[in-house]
């Protein structure tokens, strides 16, 4: 597979992450508007957000990397 290949690969799926970023962004700010919401849910919600943007870096940086 090319260098090429390989970036296009890793651009696509760096956007479809910001995609689900932004979802659960979203999600998080509604369920922190519910009084009643446990903070179990709150903090996985979280949790999967920073693991997203975890990924988003690796991928940016590899991306970098290869131009």
């Amino acid at each position: 597979m090319s260098v090429h290949a390989v970036s296009s690969a890793y651009i696509s799926r760096i956007e479809a992450l910001k995609n689900k970023y932004s979802i659960l962004n979203s999600r998080i700010h509604e369920v922190q508007k519910r009084p009643l919401v446990g903070d179990f849910y709150l903090s996985q919600l979280k949790k999967q957000r920073l693991m997203i943007l975890e990924e988003i870096e690796t991928m940016s940086e590899a991306v970098s990397a290869a131009s």
